[in-house]
C-alpha cells in the first residue's frame, strides 16, 4: 500500500510542478484541443497545481503513516478538498453569469 500511495502522490507532485510551470495543460478538462486561450489555461493550471500539491503531499504523508503524519496529510486533505469545492462553486457562479 505505501508503494501506491508514494507512486500516486509523487504522480501528483509532478503533475503539480508541470502545471505550475504552464505546460501540459492539455490534460486540464476542457482544453484537450486547445480551446482555451493560452491566458486562461495557465490561471487554471496554477489553480490545479495547488490542489495537486496538496493531495500529493498529503499521499505521500499517509504512505509515512505515524500519529503526527496522519494528523498533518489530514489537514491538508481537508485544505484541498475545501479549496476544489471552492473553485467548483466559484466556476458554476461565473459560467451562470456569462
Amino acid at each position: 500500500m505505501q508503494i501506491f500511495l508514494l507512486t500516486v502522490g509523487g504522480s501528483f507532485l509532478v503533475l503539480c510542478i508541470q502545471f505550475f510551470r504552464g505546460k501540459w495543460l492539455r490534460l486540464l478538462a476542457g482544453n484537450t484541443f486547445g480551446d482555451i486561450s493560452p491566458l486562461a489555461a495557465t490561471k487554471a493550471g496554477k489553480h490545479v497545481a495547488l490542489i495537486m500539491l496538496s493531495f500529493g503531499l498529503a499521499l505521500i504523508l499517509l504512505a509515512f503513516a505515524d500519529s503526527r503524519t496522519d494528523m498533518l496529510s489530514l489537514i491538508l486533505f481537508s485544505v484541498g478538498t475545501i479549496y476544489t469545492i471552492s473553485l467548483v462553486i466559484l466556476t458554476y457562479y461565473f459560467w451562470l453569469k456569462s
